[in-house]
């Protein structure tokens, strides 16, 4: 069997946010077992901006082994004040669907 992932970016498996996270704990739990990773991360790109090179929904499985593997998210860390951080709510809330 192809993976599930390859199975709904093919168009022959419904995907689902459940079926998705559900998989990629099993991935990740197998990845645990096999490669004796203390921790997983569960990265999800959307959009260039985000570093999405494959443009279909996918999760990446990172097997993580602490601070030393070389695993890095760099961000300029800014703390918006709460004014801004008001105005960016109303801005998602007025988009998502109810």
């Amino acid at each position: 069997m192809e993976c599930v992932f390859c199975e709904i970016a093919a168009g022959r498996a419904a995907a689902s946010v459940e079926r998705i996270f559900a998989v990629s704990r099993q991935i990740a739990t197998a990845a645990r077992g096999a490669l004796e990773c203390p921790g997983v991360n569960l990265f999800l790109a959307d959009g260039a901006a985000a570093w999405q090179t494959v443009f279909h929904l996918h999760m990446h499985v990172i097997p993580r082994w602490g601070r030393t593997d070389g695993m890095r998210l760099i961000a300029r860390r800014r703390r918006p004040d709460r004014a801004e951080l008001d105005g960016m709510a109303a801005q998602l809330a007025g988009r998502v669907p109810r």
